[in-house]
């Protein structure tokens, strides 16, 4: 293929209004036009044959882990539509469903009712992984509670300005990758000693852990603050009362996750009055009203030495210790994970994040409006199957594949394996070389792409980066003789005869048989 004769504006310019250097290298690239009153990508034929390659991919997984390609056109419910027409005993299941849907896949993982599906779209995300990892990418899992069960993602680190990605969390030390609700399991308070005795002090107005801290001469690790939370309980309305160490904050996601429920949100003051005959500000573990649940966070027990409200306007209690002067209705991971707390595996300082989520699987409670799934069991009984929905997503990582700075696509996702820049002009012995070498590995079966246009130096130059196929030859004419500087995928640059290039390049597709698929 030509260049001149493809649709691909490269730019040496940004485009405006776009902030996502994916989107922008993209566009510079001519893999894609940006529309700004949408905010959409339109992908020209780079792109798009890039995405096919993606989606080639993402299918090729999905039939490794039995899945079954649906296409169920206009259908509302696409492919789940035909899983409810279907399923009708237990000896179906388990059952995996895919559909293309736009520039990505829907997925249905089907299974009796009570087993943990979410395993099956691991196993799919964790393959995925693995061909992501041998392409010189490095995907994270990240992992939330939800009422229901868990939500599961992969992604790609994505631009700081990364659009439609979502804020989380990273450990430049060890990889880890997460968001603020991320599981953080495994900390305690530790048992610092308990001799130290409770004791009131008179703390006018300090109704913060700031002010707390400042008037007690305490470090925030040193206070507990007791949150009252409302959480909807068969009909009506419970006010809990939550323990977390005062120097971290509470995760409503993981608190609503931990009761099962869609939302919790903090208490009124009148639902507080009623529960606790008293405001906020003061209020502490210690002699709560009989009945009230009383959930603490991982970190808090075992904790001793520290302070915590009195329930008392203008008094705290210092001395507190876990076990001696309160202990809780249950013990859980509450933490909202923010910048600079330790990494879950390795302790590290955490650091922001954008993360572009290219695969994600969560459960689903509810079948749309009008549809209705039942099997029956080897008994005979009328059951529910387990549902988890899913989506690999192409666009996500087309773009993930250019947050990279520069670095060449994947040989087998690229448009093109081989790109080939005469550095003369059209008469020249590099132009007369380039096109022998594009004819040589063309009929070899190769995608070969011949940047013919003869532009600026460079433009030329910069279309050499900005294209971002994995094998670049420039071709010039130095000496009176037609030489090759390679650029291959490991990074290696050669500077060759143009028939060692020739053979070099070859070998590194496969050699002249295509041998390796591509």
């Amino acid at each position: 293929m030509r260049l001149s004769r493809l649709l691909a504006p490269t730019s040496r310019s940004n485009p405006g209004k776009v902030k996502d250097g994916a989107v922008i290298a993209l566009v510079r690239g001519g893999y894609a036009l940006y529309e700004a009153a949408s905010q959409q990508m339109l992908l020209l034929p780079l792109g798009q044959v890039s995405l096919d390659n993606i989606l080639d991919l993402f299918e090729d997984l999905c039939l490794a882990e039995n899945g079954q390609a649906i296409d169920a056109g206009p259908v509302p419910g696409g492919a789940l539509a035909a899983a409810v027409r279907v399923v009708r005993q237990e000896e179906q299941l388990p059952l995996t469903l895919f559909e293309r849907r736009g520039r990505g896949f829907d997925l249905f993982w089907i299974d009796a009712e009570g087993d943990d599906v979410t395993d099956k779209a691991l196993s799919l995300f964790e393959s995925l992984g693995s061909e992501l990892e041998s392409r010189d990418l490095n995907p994270v899992l990240l992992e939330e509670r939800l009422p229901s069960g868990r939500l599961v993602r992969l992604a790609l680190k994505g631009d700081d300005r990364a659009k439609d990605a979502v804020e989380g969390l990273r450990c430049p030390r060890c990889g880890w990758g997460g968001t603020a609700h991320s599981p953080a399991p495994g900390r305690s308070g530790g048992c610092v000693s308990a001799s130290e005795a409770l004791r009131e002090a008179h703390t006018p107005g300090a109704d913060t852990i700031a002010e707390l801290c400042r008037q007690l001469n305490l470090p925030p690790e040193r206070t507990l603050k007791t949150m009252f939370y409302s959480v909807p309980r068969g009909g009506s309305r419970e006010v809990v009362a939550v323990l977390m160490r005062g120097d971290c904050k509470i995760s409503d996601a993981k608190l609503a996750a931990f009761f099962g429920v869609d939302e919790v949100r903090f208490a009124t003051s009148v639902e507080l009055h009623e529960t606790m005959g008293t405001l906020g500000g003061y209020l502490g573990p210690v002699g709560l009203p009989e009945g009230v649940t009383l959930v603490a966070d991982e970190n808090v027990e075992g904790i001793a030495a520290v302070a915590i409200g009195a329930n008392r306007p203008d008094c705290h209690l210092t001395g507190a210790a876990w076990g001696r002067d309160f202990t809780a209705t249950a013990v859980t991971d509450l933490l909202a994970l923010e910048p600079g707390q330790a990494c879950p595996d390795c302790g590290s300082p955490l650091e922001t994040a954008r993360w572009r989520v290219i695969a994600e699987a969560e459960p689903l409670e509810r079948l749309p409006e009008g549809m209705e799934m039942t099997y029956r069991d080897g008994e005979r009984r009328s059951r529910k199957p387990s549902l988890v929905r899913g989506r690999l997503d192409g666009e996500a990582l087309l773009l993930g594949l250019f947050d990279r700075e520069g670095a060449p696509l994947p040989l087998d996702l690229a448009p093109f394996q081989v790109l080939v820049t005469p550095w003369g002009d059209p008469e020249s012995l590099s132009a007369q070389a380039a096109e022998r070498l594009h004819e040589t590995l063309s009929e070899a079966g190769f995608a070969v792409l011949l940047d013919d246009r003869y532009a600026k130096a460079a433009a030329r130059e910069a279309d050499f980066e900005s294209l971002a196929i994995p094998l670049r030859v420039a071709v010039d004419d130095a000496q009176g003789a037609a030489r090759a500087t390679l650029r291959l995928e490991e990074g290696e640059r050669l500077d060759l005869p143009l028939e060692d290039a020739a053979h070099a390049l070859l070998h590194a597709l496969g050699g002249p048989c295509g041998c390796d698929g591509h």
